[in-house]
């Protein structure tokens, strides 16, 4: 049973989150055991890809510092890339500091610690974003697995490999270390990433080689996220409740009203000429299908939607239920029935 989730992602036939999960036949209170979880799409069976343990720095006679501890505050965010790597990224601190961690997980559970620095500044001052070698950023694909680094005033894109080392790939041009950019502001697919301005309405887009490829303005809803990126089609959830879709170099295909959502509810995601947004308080689950704009609610979970926790992948739609923390299977067949 799946008691805590700290942060999670899909991709392909892959969920993985981070977590605790108690050991099935066991009466409340027992043992819980804390760590990085793979899942396929509609199994409801666990993997543990590595505990918490060996996500770790420090230990002896302090307490040792987790990917995913405690802190006063945090940024957490975990994502898949290409022959089972993995990355789990943990931005935090407390009034006066700010720790970040980044770790590469490898399919056999080994662990690479890429990152490990420590700051000025915290949640009195405001986590210092444009430090140089400052890390908020975590993103994969499936295939792709970056994240993106302050180096000189600049911000640098950097690829995880396969293998779990960190490469650097290029400076992205047009971006300032100050917007302050975190994982829900990023969405990479198909060889571009989209990078959304935290303090502006811009799109950003590049190609995963660094090499820029537009920007133009789009006004993604909330303060985070409300963007998706299939191929050569990139979905915005927009400020005036719109489901706008553009081509990689910025013109306008569709364009049309996105049922219920509100600033805050903004997670949304794309695959096969689809698009899944939430409803009102985040109860339902609408699809959304881009050619003709039919729409049509295909999951209220019960409880609501867990944060952002909702994804379309080749198999079909998963959603994270608030109310045990645990997934909602949709296949894909279900949805083109459903919409065409």
């Amino acid at each position: 049973m799946i008691t805590g989730i700290n942060a999670w992602t899909s991709m392909g036939s892959r969920v993985a989150f981070e977590g605790t999960v108690q050991p099935k036949g066991l009466r409340y209170p027992a043992p819980t055991k804390e760590g990085l979880w793979l899942e396929k799409f509609g199994s409801q069976k666990l993997k543990l890809a590595v505990s918490s343990e060996k996500l770790a720095v420090g230990g002896g006679s302090s307490a040792p510092n987790y990917c995913i501890d405690d802190s006063a505050w945090e940024i957490i965010s975990v994502a898949l890339g290409a022959n089972g790597t993995s990355g789990c990224l943990s931005v935090g601190g407390g009034n006066s500091e700010t720790d970040v961690d980044l770790f590469s997980v490898l399919r056999n559970g080994t662990t690479n610690h890429l990152v490990s620095r420590s700051f000025e500044g915290g949640a009195e001052t405001g986590i210092p974003m444009a430090a140089d070698g400052m890390v908020s950023s975590l993103f994969g694909d499936g295939h792709f697995l970056g994240y993106l680094e302050v180096s000189d005033d600049a911000l640098s894109l950097i690829r995880i490999t396969p293998t779990g080392t960190a490469q650097y790939v290029a400076d992205l041009t047009g971006l300032s270390p100050s917007d302050g950019i975190v994982s829900g502001d990023i969405s990479v697919d198909s060889g571009n990433l989209v990078v959304r301005e935290p303090r502006g309405g811009n799109l950003h887009v590049f190609t995963t080689a660094g090499e820029a490829v537009a920007t133009y303005p789009a006004d993604p809803a909330g303060s985070y996220g409300s963007i998706a990126i299939r191929k050569n089609r990139i979905v915005v959830l927009t400020a005036d409740g719109q489901i706008a879709v553009y081509t990689l170099t910025g013109a306008l295909v569709h364009s049309y009203q996105a049922h219920g959502a509100k600033e805050g509810s903004n997670p949304i995601a794309t695959f096969y000429g689809y698009a899944v947004y939430l409803g009102a308080k985040n109860k339902s689950v609408h699809v959304l299908r881009l050619s003709t704009g039919k729409d049509r609610v295909i999951a209220r979970p019960v409880g609501g939607v867990w944060g952002g926790g909702l994804s379309l992948q080749e198999p079909g739609l998963v959603v994270l239920r608030w109310a045990d923390l645990n997934t909602v299977f949709v296949p894909m067949k279900k949805i083109r029935a459903k919409l065409g």
